[in-house]
């Protein structure tokens, strides 16, 4: 809001903002919620899976895909 009264951005520019900002924290609250109703025992990330531990996935095939590749 600073930088509309400031002049730094417009109208339609800090309004764009303003509703991504709003979209952003819209997904974030839905995927928070989601994880919570899942109840998984733990949270991983692509990073951290283990894929020694199962050598079934190939991983590079498995990073294409997340990099949607």
């Amino acid at each position: 809001m600073i930088q509309a009264h400031g002049g730094e951005l417009g109208h339609l520019d800090f309004l764009q903002v303003l509703c991504q900002d709003e979209i952003t924290r819209r997904e974030t609250v839905a995927f928070q919620r989601r994880q919570q109703k899942a109840k998984f025992e733990q949270q991983v990330t692509l990073e951290e899976f283990d894929f020694t531990a199962s050598p079934k996935p190939p991983a590079a095939q498995i990073r294409d895909l997340a990099a949607l590749r």
